[in-house]
């Protein structure tokens, strides 16, 4: 990766736009531009020329200096901020245009409501804007050797998904299968799981709740004919891949086989629509009228993709009235959850890359759903 490059386009924005410096705070941010991992809260100081400052927990220090392209790495003792108000007091910026990543708790790492007004006292004569908008449109198009990380990330979801399909037996407990899925990703060098949620595992009534998403695992125990859905979240050298299939043990019924082929047929359907130049809102729009048309509409959660790179919460995303429009090499996550009440529950999640030709399946795993034989 060109680490440096990155650095240097993200300057141009901001000398673009008179930004003095910024202070980037999501972990996986800080992992885009400088290839070091940061579970610790961290920052990562660019100005808008010259040398670029991380900032991380004191302990941390010696593991991601050795993992990051950038050896000006600093550690903080008490608080964070206390590194920053120094590069700021030392750099003649207490006055000065400063980018931070402005956002909501659903983008986690960004700047809190309390660091934001702590920061404005110590400094109040600066001006703070929001540079998360331009750092995530930098992540857009992914590059030959990001994709090929994010394969990696797909590989590791693949085998997850199979040794939790291999270990499902009549009795075995969610968190029992969560521990094979994780092994599988593990086995296949999944560094990390990403997800809020964490590996999320659901049987029977646990995944069939009406507009329902899979939760983290309980102590309940699969039995004969539950549907059962397996949502793992891989990280592969930072990048990460996302999987969510379902399974049953013993023979489905008439109910099950039609909510499993009709979420099957517009899973397909969707898939085949993504190609660049879609607008995400005209998909919104298609996926639901498709929904509408086969009459599941009542059984599906009108919400259709996340991003995917280094992070879930960037674009595109498939949204009402979103006028983001699809391009080659742009990574997504096809989401599709139709819920059947006294039936059961499908749910998917896939990533793909945007060719020019159509979708690019990262996962080589198939959409049906599983059957073991009891």
């Amino acid at each position: 990766m060109d680490y440096q490059k990155r650095v240097a386009e993200f300057q141009k924005i901001m000398q673009a736009e008179g930004i003095d410096a910024s202070f980037l705070t999501r972990r996986f941010v800080i992992g885009y531009f400088t290839g070091a991992f940061t579970p610790w809260s961290s920052a990562l100081y660019i100005p808008a020329s010259g040398e670029p400052v991380l900032i991380t927990f004191e302990v941390d220090v010696p593991r991601v200096k050795a993992e990051s392209y950038f050896q000006d790495v600093r550690g903080w003792i008490l608080r964070l901020f206390d590194c920053i108000d120094d590069i700021v007091t030392r750099n003649g910026l207490s006055k000065g245009k400063l980018g931070f990543e402005l956002g909501t708790a659903v983008d986690v790492g960004v700047l809190t409501a309390g660091e934001y007004l702590e920061f404005k006292e110590q400094f109040p004569e600066t001006s703070i804007v929001s540079v998360l908008d331009a750092v995530n449109e930098m992540q857009l198009i992914k590059t030959t050797e990001e994709i090929e990380l994010m394969r990696r990330a797909a590989e590791a979801v693949d085998l997850g998904e199979q040794m939790a399909f291999e270990a499902l037996s009549i009795g075995i407990t969610e968190t029992e299968l969560a521990g094979y899925a994780e092994l599988g990703m593990r086995k296949a060098g999944s560094m990390f799981n990403w997800c809020v949620t964490g590996t999320e595992i659901g049987a029977g009534y646990n995944q069939s709740r009406p507009m329902c998403f899979t939760s983290i695992p309980s102590h309940k125990r699969v039995q004969y004919g539950e549907i059962v859905t397996v949502d793992i979240h891989s990280m592969y050298d930072l990048y990460i891949s996302d999987l969510s299939l379902n399974c049953i043990i013993g023979q489905p019924t008439k109910a099950q086989m039609k909510l499993a082929d009709d979420w099957k047929s517009l899973a397909e359907y969707m898939m085949s629509r993504l190609k660049p130049g879609t607008v995400c809102g005209d998909l919104f729009s298609e996926f639901y009228g498709k929904a509408c048309e086969m009459g599941v509409d009542d059984y599906i959660v009108p919400s259709f993709s996340h991003g995917l790179g280094l992070d879930a919460r960037i674009p595109p995303s498939i949204n009402p009235g979103s006028e983001f429009v699809l391009q080659e090499n742009m990574a997504i996550e096809l989401i599709l959850q139709m819920t059947q009440p006294n039936v059961g529950g499908m749910r998917l999640e896939y990533p793909i890359i945007i060719r020019d030709f159509g979708a690019e399946p990262l996962s080589k795993m198939p959409l049906d759903l599983r059957i073991k034989p009891f």
